[in-house]
């Protein structure tokens, strides 16, 4: 890789307020694998390997069982085996074999750098050959910091809590960051790739590849109806996220998060259609969670804020099990994979 870049939000809600606001080589025969060595498996006789890339939407945050490997002291990963990739993989034959380097806090940046917060973890595009012949990403979230901007609107967990859409620092962070990633600024504090940068070295690196990037799923049920009544918030609805904190969300600032997410996938969608006639790329839309948020018509698919002795989990505000394989699994094939 030619491309450097230094990074790291580190503590994403104050990056946010600083901003204003064994792989076996080609050729060799892999030894006999345990289950979860599926990410370093690859071999000169598959002619369309396949890579699953990206985030903690891509590597299964959330589904509850992780790679022993990618769940200890010095990497969390998350990689797991009920994530949309290895579902794809085990449910096609055109795709062999799986190279599986999705990341749980995963930038733009972890996929051109090796990961320094997750020990073993390589340069996501390294996972490339020539032979891959598909590729499948959610990325740009965590470079939003947006999971942990929908969790400082959580009312009696942080300290923004309700009215967070109110917040004119924390809407230009976020505002400036989807900028950086849509290409048309420079990011406010820790390196961004712009995405269109991102489908173009993917295809650099596999260039016979159909690339299959993801939006997000909006975390909340647009209407009130599944909204608890509230005289202590602002909008006299929220949407209790954490029954034994009491953690709850009101209403408008779930709209002004869901809102947020429409741009961010606007941004992922605007850069498929830039590249079209250079790059195979599909823009993968998340329309199959419709109605499965927190507080929606249906049985959520996205995990509340789930708190522990340590604070806040990381598999908060991600998708269930249900998520990858009815939300994510099904819009990747819906949408050609």
């Amino acid at each position: 890789m030619t491309y450097t870049i230094k990074r790291r939000i580190t503590g994403c809600l104050a990056a946010l307020a600083i901003a204003a606001v064994p792989v076996v080589a080609s050729g060799q025969t892999a030894a006999a694998a345990s289950p979860w060595d599926i990410r370093e498996i690859k071999s000169d006789r598959w002619l369309r390997g396949y890579v699953a890339m990206g985030d903690s939407f891509s590597s299964g945050e959330g589904s509850g069982t992780y790679d022993p490997k990618t769940d200890s002291d010095t990497n969390q990963c998350h990689r797991s085996p009920l994530a949309y990739g290895p579902l794809l993989h085990g449910a096609s034959s055109r795709v062999r074999p799986l190279s599986f380097v999705a990341c749980s806090g995963a930038v733009t940046g972890d996929l051109y750098e090796a990961n320094e917060d997750n020990a073993g973890e390589q340069a996501q595009l390294d996972a490339l050959q020539v032979r891959t012949g598909a590729v499948t990403l959610t990325i740009g979230g965590n470079d939003v910091v947006f999971t942990d901007v929908a969790k400082a609107c959580v009312q009696s967990i942080r300290t923004t809590g309700f009215r967070c859409s109110e917040d004119a620092q924390l809407n230009a962070g976020i505002n400036a960051r989807l900028a950086a990633l849509a290409g048309t600024a420079s990011p406010p504090s820790s390196p961004i790739v712009p995405i269109k940068k991102v489908l173009a070295d993917i295809k650099a690196e596999a260039p016979r590849a159909q690339i299959f990037l993801a939006g997000y799923p909006e975390l909340f049920g647009n209407s009130t109806t599944h909204f608890s009544v509230d005289q202590t918030a602002p909008s006299k609805f929220s949407c209790v996220v954490n029954p034994v904190t009491g953690g709850r969300v009101d209403h408008a600032d779930a709209q002004w998060i869901n809102s947020k997410t429409r741009e961010l996938n606007g941004v992922l969608r605007d850069a498929v259609d830039d590249v079209k006639g250079q790059v195979r790329a599909t823009y993968v839309s998340p329309s199959t969670f419709d109605t499965h948020g927190l507080c929606d018509d249906a049985d959520a698919w996205i995990q509340p804020v789930l708190v522990d002795q340590s604070g806040i989990q990381s598999e908060s505000l991600h998708p269930t099990e249900e998520g990858q394989s009815k939300g994510y699994a099904a819009a990747f094939k819906r949408a050609g994979f």
